[in-house]
């Protein structure tokens, strides 16, 4: 039922995201482990509280391919906030899609993540 409101696909993927902003409610960014990604949104695991509802800047950072370290800076909304034993989960919807006009290096890893853009479904 929740997938249906998705407008993309979403993919594991293996990166770190740092998260700043009035939901974070800590001095400094909060730094989380992305569990999913799509061209619309992320989801991410938190050991500390962050509030659904608000706006937020995201630094995700990854490795491509390659081995190098890449970075994308996203802005975008958090959608719902859980707590499950420890940990929180997060769904951020971001406020623009993942573009190669605004964010080139995370789109390219993206669709090379994508199972059904690269044809290994």
């Amino acid at each position: 039922m929740y997938e249906s409101r998705r407008r993309s696909l979403r993919f594991p993927i293996f990166a770190i995201a740092e998260l700043s902003g009035a939901a974070a409610e800590q001095e400094g960014p909060v730094t989380t482990m992305v569990d999913n990604i799509s061209l619309h949104g992320m989801g991410v695991y938190s050991l500390k509280p962050i509030r659904s509802g608000e706006d937020i800047q995201v630094k995700i950072r990854f490795i491509d391919r390659d081995g190098t370290e890449k970075m994308g800076i996203l802005t975008g909304d958090i959608v719902w906030s859980i707590k499950y034993h420890e940990v929180y989960l997060v769904g951020i919807a971001f406020k623009e899609e993942i573009s190669p006009s605004n964010n080139p290096e995370l789109y390219s890893y993206y669709m090379e993540i994508s199972p059904v853009r690269s044809g290994h479904e």
